[in-house]
């Protein structure tokens, strides 16, 4: 029993975790993610836009479900807009940002430093540091994106600046598959883009460790609540709609935040959570004289903006093939529009611009024992008059640059659809009730890690996914020396 360790969800902090854990061989390797990883043995090699995207769903060229998926979401027309378009300013979408230095004052003051752990991970996963990155040509770095930003900083505000955004690309790809500048005939996007899935998966590495290191793989298993002993942690799973118990030494909940809320929630360790929302904005642009167009749908360039102490960021992206596809089912017109030529679409773009936490949506999670069922209860944004006065300086400065946003055409995606959530259960230098120490534990557990957003001190508004890899891969190195 001693060495016998449950992780739940298999998604970035989850992965870590088993990359962390499995250097130990003596350590006996339990994963649930209530899915089925058989599926990801053949990867379609046709177009993913063409043949894969489920309303252009990325998460669709997989053919697994997404393990954080919740049923709450499920049931929305549309899926996250988030899944909908290719690149995103954190390693989970295509394109990465180096954490800011704001971010990493919540951490200091928990005397919490991930500054190796990022290093660990990017050369780890990602081509982001690797010597062939060098040779590589950045196709993000355009004549557009290049005078566009030099425009934005320009400005000489201090509450704005604009930098490139960098791909981390699947560290599988080799320069000569980059470097091939065939066209897909349906997306218009480079074949290697659209055929060969070069965006980064969690799945296809945790695939990797279930056959080849000390990982047993539970499938179409969920856990749905625990009890804490002495000397070990009896815990209640599901699996094909019969329950079973059974006992592990330690378990790391890795689920994503409402997973993560539930099985806490339903294991009588807290009454109900508050998850903190980072709500996003999605805005059509129009470039004024500009009729660039790309053959990848990354974001091309980062925007952060600061407003009476209130963050702002902004993921741009200039026209392409391939996100015209995938755009079209959130953006009504789009279905009767898209048979207008390239040239047309070219002088228009998009930003998603994710709001401080402070101003946006939150989301209240609890059992409600009179109707055997959790209940979910969105508080909607309070502070919309400070928003809207940082919007319109926002976009006053947009069209110093001509990149006018259509205003009629913005769409709010509040909680649960930007899928910048969690914190929940922050970190903080004591347990408290719905507070963990720096190792994830609740007030009471010794032997119940939680290791994903949940225990974020803070969503901000840009980059969340390296940061929650880098604090699951901290919280398990310390797992590994208790």
């Amino acid at each position: 029993m001693t060495n016998k360790i449950l992780v739940v969800g298999s998604g970035p902090s989850g992965l870590v975790a088993l990359n962390e854990l499995t250097k130990n061989e003596k350590l006996d390797i339990y994963l649930i993610d209530n899915s089925n990883y058989k599926s990801m043995d053949t990867i379609e090699e046709n177009c993913i836009f063409k043949n894969n995207f489920l309303y252009g769903n990325r998460s669709s060229s997989l053919n697994s479900p997404n393990d954080e998926e919740h049923e709450l979401f499920k049931k929305n027309e549309f899926p996250n807009i988030s899944k909908s378009f290719g690149g995103f300013s954190n390693v989970w979408g295509g394109t990465i940002l180096p954490v800011d230095g704001e971010e990493k004052v919540y951490y200091s003051e928990l005397d919490i430093n991930l500054e190796n752990e990022y290093r660990e991970l990017e050369n780890l996963f990602f081509n982001k540091s690797s010597s062939v990155k060098n040779d590589i040509p950045n196709f993000l770095e355009t004549s557009y994106s290049k005078k566009t930003i030099k425009k934005l900083n320009s400005i000489n505000l201090d509450n704005l600046y604009a930098e490139f955004s960098d791909v981390a690309l699947n560290k599988d790809l080799s320069k000569e598959i980059l470097t091939n500048n065939k066209i897909c005939k349906f997306c218009k996007s480079y074949k290697w883009y659209c055929s060969n899935n070069p965006i980064w998966s969690s799945k296809k590495d945790i695939l990797n460790l279930i056959n080849t290191k000390n990982v047993k793989y539970l499938e179409d298993t969920k856990l749905l609540k625990f009890k804490e002993r002495v000397t070990h942690v009896e815990c209640l799973l599901k699996t094909n709609e019969k329950t079973n118990t059974k006992n592990f030494s330690k378990i790391l909940l890795a689920s994503g935040p409402i997973s993560t809320s539930e099985i806490v929630i339903n294991s009588g360790i807290v009454k109900e959570a508050l998850l903190e929302n980072s709500d996003l904005l999605s805005i059509p642009i129009l470039k004024v004289f500009n009729f660039q167009k790309n053959k990848t749908s990354f974001a091309d360039l980062f925007i952060t903006f600061k407003n009476n102490k209130h963050n702002f960021f902004i993921q741009f992206y200039n026209y392409s093939r391939s996100l015209l596809h995938l755009g079209r089912d959130n953006v009504f017109l789009l279905k009767y529009l898209k048979f207008l030529p390239d040239l047309f679409f070219s002088s228009f773009g998009g930003m998603f611009l994710y709001i401080d936490s402070n101003l946006s949506s939150k989301l209240k999670v609890s059992y409600n024992y009179d109707l055997n069922k959790f209940e979910y209860l969105s508080i909607q944004p309070k502070n919309k008059k400070i928003i809207n006065k940082s919007l319109k300086i926002l976009f006053k400065n947009l069209k110093k640059v001509k990149v006018i946003p259509i205003k009629f055409m913005i769409k709010n995606y509040y909680f649960g659809r930007s899928y910048h959530f969690g914190g929940q259960f922050p970190h903080s230098l004591t347990k408290q009730p719905n507070k963990t120490d720096i190792y994830g534990r609740l007030d009471g557990l010794e032997r119940v890690f939680i290791v994903d957003s949940s225990v974020l001190p803070k969503i901000n508004t840009g980059p969340l996914t390296f940061t929650i890899m880098a604090n699951s891969k901290r919280i398990c190195k310390k797992i590994l020396e208790f």
